[in-house]
């Protein structure tokens, strides 16, 4: 679990790391231009200085209180500037670096850092320049940097006896009073303040703050907040810059911990990320890790594990404090233990991370951080089957160290009353709670209830939600239905406290706990006799969603000046950044392959982001849900498949028995066969029978000749099921039967599947069908994009059929279907064909883009251009996919069209073959042009690959649609 901060160190618990007691100041430098042998024209700010002198001016004047670090500059480049081989040379005062010419000692994204020890005779003359040159190894052209002012003050062993001072009052403060602390650290503070180090002054405030907030009682709060609103303004100046990050992720942690304010607390994070990013400063992990546990509080894991890993993967090329890479690395075990779909293989990986960060941390430095760890690692006991009963007596003799008298209870808990501060109380509770999970796993029914329902009350919404939960489980399987639902009400209530849009960012929920409680309550309604309570429920899920209609319907809407220019903001940053991206895909090798690599996932990263803030949207209206006939769902042991009749009652189709470890293994091997296409029909059809038996609806072999729509909802890991290509078995057939001579029966045969990604609308009445005579000037037609990049030999060889079917198209082939002149077709398409590479990022799903002829197209892009056509067909790889979602699935740009109100999209969650592809298209046109409706061409196109491709070859495509839309079925042409 999560807990409060800590200064000096790794925060104690839960995942939160610390403000660490040192730091480098430094500078973001714009290279704006230069030419052979002139100088940069752009400012520069030192980094490696202890402190600043403040100026009349506001200004802060770097001072070095010795020469026995390095100093230096930080530049921020271009991103499409190669600077892997840049090296630079600084000079102090005329006295040249005895180093020469150096590689940049630090990069992070756009910015690189020189470093050099200063000579010693540099020191002695008080104020000098610092200066340096540029060469560029490639070519060997050479810059001149900038000079700028630096004073040496000679105060270093002062500076550090005090320092050392501050050392031992920290190595007590767990024993001695917040207060007491405080006069304490305030004496030290009004000795550097008499010496002439504000920014000592800042780092002995940010510590008390710490102590105060983790203290938690309202004297204290009022105390640190208080402090916190008198930090200096001066912090935020380039000059102060690894103290002002210090600063604003204080600030941060304050506002998560003492206040809950998860919006202030990632705007402060941002801030601080911004401010460590521009001096390269390796502190930067510190905020990756938070951002880390704040996405995962808002439901948003995957995001969370996709952070933290690159961040320490980040460490094998700069340096990491070795604490908090151990502390890092618990935080991304305890991610790991939150995924409901971990098996054993991710579960070690969780064991190895939890127990290599034990290994490092120093208990007597971090006791709580080190007993949190313990209790995570308890829980993955549970996880694992086993009991967690050694590593919670560990983790609570640590806890037990930090109360007064260390009192137990003759059972082993610790009385968490009248423990100095939350932090240790919280953890006690987290700890009470693995016992309570351990039981109800157990089948001790009466202890779970015990134990869980004594934290169910608790102040803390996650822990709080976690224990109602545990409480629901152990009531329904005690038999207490009534009991068991007001559990699962109250713990839904507490997990509205991390809704996504508190953060200020539209993200959508992950599988997790949140979502698992969801579909838990659904069961119990069902077993309480009211289905349509169940799907109310799981419909909930889907309105927690992000719709890009409603992003699109705030912009237009906005009149708010403030709100007007934030979308400004927004829309001129995100310009510059895919131009950027676009500029930066210019093929390398070697060191600069590395560095554009890098540069590329910073600005991937801020894209995504900016994508994600809807400035004016609070939240998102009910969104009707006509023509969905099926929802379904998977608990720990079961699948429930919900049938919603035309009067709009529901009933329960099916309910079947199939543990989540074999669901997870069924879903990877499904995901395998279809990347590798490497299984038969006889293969496929005996891995999936499960999921047919499960989530294919009763009397679907009796199907065959209607040919009816029908349209599913599939939550969390169901996305990855390709419905259409499940076998059709009647009862009592076994894998190896249910086919016919022509081989299996798959349930595309039987019916039109149509799949309804979480946040569609209702679409607008269609564009009247045109007759046979002429299309007027900017009459909308048909829009062909065909084979952009030239290596897509079967769309190339379909251009004469669409031609020949359509030739009121437009179509854009070749160089021809460029970004430009796709955004000048789309106003007054009809409908849109494209074919062309899909590119997906699972670490950036919302950079999934169509790649057209001069560059990729983006979904952040293609969400801003007009999608009044009714239909489109995405005839790439992996246009539909999109990580597993809670809700009823994102299914990638396939699934922004649908939110848009395209009423019928086609797309593919898996890579698509060329044969496969054009075979499906040649059918599927000439089906339309001969008057077929949309779902039914679509079916028909798919009953002719499936009789020359096997299952794996064609089970990716996908029909995402709103089968009961008011339009027609046909697209206008």
């Amino acid at each position: 679990m999560k807990d409060g901060p800590q200064t000096g160190s790794p925060r104690p618990t839960v995942g939160r790391p610390g403000l660490l007691a040192a730091g480098c100041l430094g500078l973001t430098a714009l290279l704006l231009g230069c030419g052979d042998g002139e100088p940069l024209q752009l400012p520069t700010v030192l980094r490696g200085h202890e402190e600043v002198r403040l100026l009349d001016d506001g200004q802060a004047m770097p001072v070095a209180l010795n020469a026995e670090q390095p100093l230096g500059l930080c530049l921020e480049v271009d991103p499409a500037t190669d600077t892997s081989r840049w090296e630079a040379r600084l000079d102090f005062g005329r006295r040249p670096s005895p180093d020469g010419f150096q590689p940049a000692t630090a990069r992070m994204g756009r910015t690189l850092c020189f470093d050099a020890l200063p000579p010693p005779e540099a020191a002695a003359s008080g104020r000098v320049e610092l200066c340096g040159e540029l060469v560029d190894r490639f070519d060997d052209r050479r810059f001149r940097l900038p000079c700028r002012s630096l004073l040496f003050s000679g105060d270093g062993p002062q500076h550090r006896r005090l320092v050392e001072e501050l050392d031992e009052v920290l190595a007590a403060s767990y024993r001695t009073d917040v207060f007491r602390l405080a006069e304490q650290l305030d004496g030290l503070s009004k000795r550097a303040q008499e010496a002439g180090w504000p920014l000592l002054e800042v780092r002995l405030d940010l510590i008390l703050v710490h102590f105060l907030t983790l203290d938690g009682s309202p004297r204290a709060l009022d105390e640190a907040r208080r402090r916190l609103d008198a930090l200096p303004p001066w912090l935020a100046t380039p000059e102060t810059s690894a103290r002002g990050a210090q600063a604003a992720y204080q600030r941060a942690l304050f506002a998560l911990d003492a206040e809950q304010r998860l919006g202030d607390a990632w705007t402060f994070l941002l801030q601080a990320e911004q401010r460590y990013r521009r001096i390269a400063d390796p502190n930067r992990f510190l905020v990756t890790v938070q951002q880390a546990a704040i996405l995962t509080q808002v439901g948003s894991r995957g995001e969370a594990v996709q952070r933290l890993s690159m961040a320490i993967s980040d460490c094998a090329t700069m340096p990491c404090d070795e604490d908090l890479l151990a502390h890092a690395r618990g935080e991304l075990a305890w991610l790991i233990l939150l995924d409901p779909y971990a098996l054993e293989r991710e579960l070690q990986k969780a064991e190895t991370n939890l127990l290599a960060g034990l290994d490092v941390l120093d208990e007597s430095r971090y006791p709580l951080e080190v007993a949190n760890q313990w209790i995570n690692l308890a829980y993955l006991r549970v996880r694992q089957g086993h009991s967690p009963a050694a590593e919670l007596q560990r983790a609570e003799g640590l806890l037990g160290q930090q109360h007064p008298d260390g009192e137990q209870h003759d059972d082993g808990d610790l009385d968490g009353e009248d423990l100095r501060g939350e932090g240790v109380g919280r953890l006690l509770d987290w700890a009470g709670l693995v016992r309570g999970v351990a039981a109800l796993d157990n089948g001790v029914l009466e202890r779970a209830v015990a134990l869980c329902g004594e934290l169910a009350g608790g102040n803390d919404p996650q822990l709080s939600a976690w224990a109602l939960s545990c409480l629901g489980r152990a009531h329904r399987r005690a038999g207490d239905l009534e009991r068991a639902a007001w559990a699962f009400d109250q713990a839904l209530l507490r997990h509205e406290f991390g809704q996504p849009e508190d953060i200020d960012q539209q993200l959508s929920l992950a599988p997790g706990q949140r979502a698992d409680d969801f579909a838990r309550a659904a069961r119990l309604e069902v077993e309480r006799g009211s289905p349509e309570a169940a799907w109310e429920l799981l419909a909930r899920l889907d309105l927690l969603s992000a719709d890009e209609s409603e992003r699109r319907r705030c912009r237009e809407q906005a009149e708010d000046p403030e709100i007007l220019r934030r979308w400004d903001e927004i829309e001129t940053e995100s310009r510059l950044l895919m131009q950027q991206l676009v500029e930066l895909a210019t093929p390398a090798a070697g060191q600069r392959r590395e560095q554009a690599e890098s540069i590329r996932r910073q600005l991937q990263e801020r894209l995504s982001q900016l994508w994600r803030q809807w400035p004016g949207c609070r939240r998102a209206p009910d969104r009707q849900e006509n023509g969905l006939d099926f929802r379904a769902v998977a608990l720990e042991d079961e699948i429930l498949l919900l049938h919603r009749l035309h009067d709009g009652s529901v009933k329960v189709e099916k309910r079947t028995d199939l543990p989540r470890e074999h669901l997870v293994q069924i879903t990877g091997r499904i995901e395998q066969a279809l990347s590798r296409r490497d299984l038969d029909d006889g293969a496929w059809r005996q891995l999936v029978t499960p999921l047919a038996r499960a989530l294919l609806p009763r009397g679907a072999a009796d199907r065959e000749s209607s040919g009816e729509p029908l349209t599913f909802a599939l939550h969390g890991l169901l996305q990855t099921v390709p419905l259409g290509a499940l076998p059709v078995l009647d009862a009592g057939t076994s894998a190896d039967d249910g086919g016919t001579e022509d081989g299996p029966r798959w349930f595309a045969s039987t019916t039109t599947v149509v799949l309804r990604p979480a946040g569609t609308r209702p679409s607008s009445p269609a564009r009247p069908a045109q007759d046979d005579r002429p299309l007027p000037e900017g009459a909308p037609r048909p829009v062909f994009v065909v084979d952009p990049r030239g290596d897509l030999a079967g769309a190339g060889g379909l251009l004469a059929t669409y031609r020949q079917l359509f030739p009121e198209a437009r179509v854009l082939a070749g160089r021809e279907a460029t970004a430009e002149a796709f955004r000048a077709a789309l106003p007054a398409a009809a409908w849109l064909h494209v074919d062309a590479h899909g590119l997906y990022d699972s670490a950036f799903p919302e950079l999934s883009a169509i790649q057209l002829a001069d560059r990729p197209l983006p979904l952040v892009e293609l969400a801003e251009l007009p999608t009044g056509f009714r239909f489109a067909n995405l005839s790439g790889c992996q246009t539909g996919r999109w990580p597993t979602t809670a809700d009823s699935g994102r299914y990638g740009v396939a699934g922004l069209l649908s939110r848009l109100g395209v009423t019928w999209v086609i797309g593919s969650r898996w890579d698509l073959e060329d044969a496969v592809a054009e075979g499906f298209n040649r059918s599927f046109y000439q089906r339309l042009a001969a008057g077929d409706a949309i779902p039914l061409a679509h079916r028909r196109a798919l009953a002719s690959v499936q009789s020359r491709f096997p299952a794996v070859s064609w089970a990716g495509l996908l029909l995402l649609g709103d089968a009961n839309s008011s339009g027609a079925n046909r697209p206008s042409s």
